[in-house]
């Protein structure tokens, strides 16, 4: 994470090249990123129904904990 002192100002150069080797890494691991995520939630009508109730009904808590019940990656 970046920090600076109050009196400083960003250097946008160091932000760019940050941003973009995010990015290549998202490339580069775009199909292990895709598996874990999968795996992680497995997607079926009835999860997505669940998951779309928790949405519409504003109930951003219980969706988060609706999801992390149903990932394996959930402690």
């Amino acid at each position: 994470m970046a920090v600076k002192a109050d009196s400083e100002n960003w250097d946008m150069k160091k932000i760019y090249e940050d941003t973009l080797n995010i990015a290549y890494r998202l490339k580069e691991n775009a199909e292990e990123i895709k598996g874990r995520k999968h795996a992680a939630f497995k997607r079926n009508k009835q999860m997505k129904e669940i998951a779309e109730s928790y949405r519409k009904g504003g109930e951003f808590k219980k969706l988060i904990n609706w999801m992390e019940e149903v990932s394996v990656f959930g402690t």
